[in-house]
């Protein structure tokens, strides 16, 4: 959980953006379905269901990318801002830009509820008018070769083309690349074949309870027909929607590569699967996880085909996150909606010992969906945005420069070669730097915003837990082993800021802060005093 009120900000944000994303990859989807003409077809030609998968292959993989830059965008900066202690890594380098996507990640992404069209479904009769008719209050905008989209986007679109070298940001490695193969059947089956199943089912019918009024039978397939295709774009969607929220598997992979923990975070109006899984905490009572893979593993779709879903741990149409928890120094705290989730879970299966997890999760799921349970609060996870893009960047930016410094003083001092950890700090801050000067937010003295910052990074222990952590690295140290060169350089960190700031410790109340949440004796939010003002 957060530490600090602008870590809460940025989670809460990025939980925003990617539910936009969501909804705009969902007007995206809805303008192929209607355009393509899928709604009126009891059966879907296989050139046009080729199509049809085709471009939505491509929109998958392009939201895909963004919902990657937007994961690593928020773990950078929640990094920096809520565990300054913790050294950010490339994970094993960096790849290809954004894969030709034209929108910044610095925009506030409200236009991505409008719309978002590439190249394939701009060429499809019908598909690109209605994406942008869909949602644009009735406006209509001409769209070919999407040189006015930007009526839609706003400025910003295609200020950086993807080609001359000016790209904002580029991107750790995708964890779980995708299968296309596997993202075409699901898809297949999900969508067009799916509805052209059930709609065969609907024309077989030969009476209507029992109702032999002329034109009765018709008029009720008439309906059948059009509810089973909006069902079947709904189920696609969905699917789609899991298919290209890498944010997840990316957030669950960087927080692994930094020792980090993390938790399942719930989104409004949570089903009980994802409350029991959130109950489980940062770390997931033994089974808990497997039980619930072997249900996005792997399935056999009504024809047959084996089907693969591969370890996120999300249903089709899931608003929850994982969110990052750290593990070091004296505050490992949950998330409200993680303890109230677990609240719930021993109010049902506390008094039941000796069971089978199988028989805990049906208990739990009668008891949540029967109401015998308060879940009021989980049914509105929205929360205050705490913190504003400029207390973001005040902590993110001198953190980026107190690493940087960091890691070149590692290497002066043992020859390790940091190219690759200097580089991935000076491109996020030049990056960072450029959002502060393009929004215009004024002059501030980023010397002693770093001093700072640094004192901060010192304040995260007292004088127990830091003799306490050096002990704990050093014990790690001495057990060797793949992480030995990160535990060295991370224990040098710890003892560099606070060589630079040793009164730190004595002045915790400066920097962090806390109190009791409202939602649960156990909740503790972190109130965090705001970074003076150095004009």
């Amino acid at each position: 959980m957060a530490r600090s009120q602008v870590g809460a900000g940025l989670t809460e944000k990025y939980y925003r953006r990617t539910r936009l994303l969501s909804l705009a990859l969902a007007t995206v989807l809805r303008g192929l379905w209607e355009g393509m003409g899928l709604a009126k077809k009891e059966t879907v030609p296989a050139p046009l269901v080729k199509r049809w998968l085709d471009a939505v292959v491509d929109v998958i993989n392009e939201f895909r990318e963004l919902s990657l830059a937007l994961a690593q965008d928020y773990f950078i900066e929640f990094v920096a801002v809520d565990t300054p202690e913790i050294r950010l890594n490339p994970m094993g380098g960096q790849r290809a830009v954004w894969s030709g996507m034209d929108v910044r990640l610095d925009d506030d992404l409200e236009a991505l509820s409008k719309v978002m069209i590439n190249g394939r479904v701009a060429q499809i009769p019908n598909a690109a008018v209605k994406v942008v008719q869909s949602n644009a209050v009735g406006d209509e905008y001409e769209v070919q070769d999407l040189a006015e989209v930007k009526k839609v986007m706003g400025d910003d679109w295609g200020h950086y083309d993807g080609e001359s070298g000016d790209d904002p940001l580029t991107l750790m490695p995708d964890p779980y690349p995708l299968d296309e193969d596997n993202v075409r059947n699901r898809m297949l089956w999900k969508g067009p074949k799916g509805y052209e199943k059930k709609a065969q089912e609907i024309q077989q019918l030969t009476r209507v309870n029992g109702d032999d009024t002329p034109g009765a039978l018709e008029e009720t397939k008439k309906i059948r027909m059009a509810k089973q295709a909006d069902k079947s774009w709904v189920r696609s969607t969905n699917a789609a929607v899991t298919l290209a929220d890498a944010g997840q598997g990316f957030v669950a992979a960087a927080a692994t590569a930094h020792a980090m923990g993390y938790v399942r975070a719930l989104g409004p109006n949570p089903c009980a699967f994802c409350v029991m899984l959130a109950a489980q905490g940062v770390v997931y009572e033994k089974g808990a996880w497997d039980e619930s893979n072997a249900r996005f593993r792997t399935w056999t779709s009504s024809a047959g085909t084996t089907l693969h879903g591969g370890s996120a741990k999300v249903h089709d149409g899931c608003q929850c996150r994982l969110e990052p928890v750290s593990m070091i120094g004296p505050d490992v705290k949950l998330p409200p909606s993680v303890t109230h989730a677990q609240k719930l879970w021993e109010d049902a299966t506390g008094r039941f010992f000796d069971i089978s997890w199988q028989e805990k999760v049906n208990i739990f799921r009668r008891a949540y969906h029967d109401g015998e349970l308060d879940r009021d609060y989980l049914d509105n996870l929205e929360r205050d945005m705490l913190s504003t893009e400029r207390d973001e960047l005040r902590l993110t930016i001198p953190n980026l420069m107190m690493h940087l410094a960091h890691t070149e003083l590692w290497e002066q001092e043992t020859g390790d070669d940091m190219s690759m950890s200097k580089d991935f700090y000076r491109e996020q801050l030049d990056y960072r730097l450029q959002r502060w000067n393009e929004k215009g937010y004024g002059d501030t003295d980023w010397t002693k915003e770093y001093e700072w910052t640094i004192a901060r990074a010192a304040a995260v222990w007292t004088h127990d837990t830091y003799e306490d952590g050096l002990a704990e690295f050093d014990e790690l140290i001495a057990e060797g082993g793949p992480a030995t060169r990160d535990l060295e350089i991370n224990k040098h960190f710890m003892q560099w800021v606070h060589d630079q700031a040793p009164e730190a410790l004595d002045e915790r109340e400066k920097y962090w802060s806390m109190y009791v949440g409202p939602v649960t004796d156990e909740a503790v939010m972190f109130n965090d005093p705001k970074m003076p003002e150095f004009n």
